[in-house]
């Protein structure tokens, strides 16, 4: 756990107005665990990890005629429900968002539930989804591949809801028993991450506060970070007489990372 801590360091202490800026650029691995072989289907176990916006899209190139892909996606640590869909065309996380929202927002204009809505919501954007049809609110389906192609799996958390967590997704081609969320993988690689369709772990957030003089420091704990992630932060005074200080500090409060200990500007930057 991770801590941001403002000073002020001017003599005259007044009000003033922190304004913070928190940006966490992700670089999430996505792992791919390749186990023991099962007779009959090609089986891949992947895993990854969904904030409370955005999931996670995997290419499957060279689907063929005929063949049944069977897909099942299981949260298994925070609050995550997940939602998994597939499309015979690329897919943006931005595009699928203004185009899902903007039907949510016509269906109300119209008067009617967005709830009931959502199944041709989803149809209008996917091939095949689901949302839980798996155990509890696993998500799962099966599908029967009408053309030789490129398709595009999305994994997210349901539309409905805010949630996040680590999921666990298992992708299989004439393998049923991935339908059971107990399939065991084969060593074939059937899904590819694209990185490119959506930005994976990226947090943004902006924080108001007072310092005075009875209280002319605050000390902000920030979500939990992983290796690789890139932490960035701004921070500006209202008023043009003070001037803030920033300071990173770990777990057992040591400073890591500071900026404009001289106190000598209304805003600091650290990366």
């Amino acid at each position: 756990m991770s801590m941001v801590t403002t000073m002020v360091t001017k003599r005259h202490y007044r009000t003033w107005t922190l304004a913070l800026l928190i940006v966490i650029a992700a670089s999430l691995t996505i792992c791919v665990t390749l186990v023991n072989a099962k007779d009959g289907g090609a089986v891949q176990e992947l895993s990854g990890r969904i904030e409370t916006e955005g999931g996670a899209f995997y290419t499957l190139p060279d689907l063929g005629q005929g063949k049944t892909l069977y897909v099942y996606a299981e949260g298994v640590s925070g609050n995550l429900d997940p939602f998994i869909g597939l499309a015979d065309h690329m897919l943006t996380g931005a595009a699928l968002s203004e185009s899902f929202w903007g039907q949510v927002n016509q269906v109300m204009v119209e008067g009617r539930d967005p709830l009931a809505a959502l199944p041709e919501i989803y149809n209008s954007s996917f091939t095949i989804w689901d949302d839980d049809s798996g155990v509890g609110y696993d998500a799962a389906f099966a599908f029967v591949v009408p053309a030789d192609g490129d398709y595009q799996l999305l994994v997210a958390g349901t539309p409905t809801k805010k949630t996040f967590g680590d999921f666990r997704l298992l992708v299989g081609l004439d393998a049923p028993d991935v339908l059971s969320g107990d399939a065991r993988p084969t060593g074939d690689e059937i899904a590819f991450l694209n990185e490119t369709a959506i930005r994976q772990g990226v947090a943004v957030q902006e924080i108001t506060g007072t310092l005075t003089a009875k209280k002319p420091d605050v000390i902000l704990t920030l979500k939990p970070l992983k290796a690789g992630d890139t932490f960035y932060a701004f921070i500006e005074a209202a008023s043009d007489d003070f001037a803030p200080v920033f300071v990173l500090r770990d777990y057992g409060a040591k400073p890591l990372r500071s900026a404009k200990l001289s106190g000598a500007k209304t805003n600091a930057t650290l990366y």
